[in-house]
């Protein structure tokens, strides 16, 4: 699909949508490019995980910088257990905070993660126009079957074992979340479910390693050990999903986001502007790549 300038008309299509960008410490060129969405009538929050940095004054942007202890004061954190850290909390903690502190409720709220490229807001406002109403648009949706909850057959995808089933019930689902659309529905439960639950998860989980770390010097064998120490969390790769199958929400899985993946490297002649790519780690390079695929558009 050819994307074409749209004109101001389309905001209709925009408005009352939020677009939350997660950084660590966004760049001047990240921060012109994120910009450029307030054109098109999107709210634009920054979500700075580093709050250290000296946050600068960005017309048209709201750049939050929040501080682990704040957010895990707030109930906030453990969302996403891959970021390794000294406390368990991540951008996408601090994203859920913002959401559910604001003062501004919007229909619909994308979450992005900084290494997910994006060649103009255009690609965003051609996903917003065909896909009006879903409450989750996201790269995947699986269905986790009982047969592919043996990790001999799934796979290698074994965070359904970090699932905290008296929270979140079967049935699950999980998919690719680097770049993702919630409605507001969607967007308050999962809120909700994290600032009522993190913290007592996380209790436990520490509980929960004080215990092994006493069974080990007790030679204890690895596996019942690594039972034991096994951590619960609110995983963003199950939590929207789950959350939406549950409450029968709509989902929506367009081709423009099936180019969101966990590891990939990416060919520049391959690249459509129509589509959102991750991991596109050299951040750096973007705004150059974003000039190279405007130069091939006829």
């Amino acid at each position: 699909m050819e994307i074409r300038p749209l004109s101001p008309s389309w905001h209709s299509h925009v408005s009352g949508i939020g677009v939350l960008f997660l950084c660590h410490q966004p760049s001047a060129d990240q921060l012109a490019f994120y910009s450029q969405f307030t054109n098109y009538g999107y709210t634009v929050q920054v979500i700075v995980d580093d709050s250290t940095w000296p946050v600068p004054d960005v017309p048209g942007l709201q750049i939050l910088s929040i501080s682990d202890e704040d957010s895990i004061i707030s109930g906030f954190l453990g969302v996403n257990p891959a970021i390794r850290k000294p406390l368990p909390v991540s951008a996408w903690d601090k994203a859920l905070y913002a959401i559910h502190h604001s003062s501004q409720s919007q229909a619909y709220y994308w979450l992005i993660e900084d290494d997910v490229f994006i060649s103009s807001p255009e690609s965003l406002v051609c996903l917003d126009r065909i896909h009006q109403s879903a409450d989750l648009l996201t790269a995947s949706s699986t269905l986790l079957t009982p047969d592919k909850l043996k990790p001999s057959s799934h796979d290698g995808w074994l965070w359904f074992q970090n699932i905290p089933q008296r929270l979140l019930p079967k049935p699950w689902a999980h998919g690719m979340v680097c770049a993702v659309r919630l409605s507001s529905r969607l967007a308050a439960e999962s809120a909700q479910l994290v600032q009522r639950h993190a913290t007592a998860l996380e209790a436990r989980n520490r509980q929960r390693r004080r215990i092994a770390s006493a069974f080990a010097r007790c030679h204890v064998p690895w596996s019942w050990l690594k039972r034991v120490e096994r951590p619960s969390y609110l995983f963003i790769e199950y939590l929207f999903h789950t959350l939406a199958l549950h409450h029968q929400l709509e989902v929506g899985t367009p081709d423009q986001l099936s180019t969101i993946l966990w590891r990939h490297s990416w060919d520049l002649e391959s690249m459509l502007p129509t589509h959102l790519y991750h991991p596109v780690k050299a951040i750096a390079d973007h705004q150059r790549l974003r000039e190279q695929i405007a130069r091939r558009q006829p």
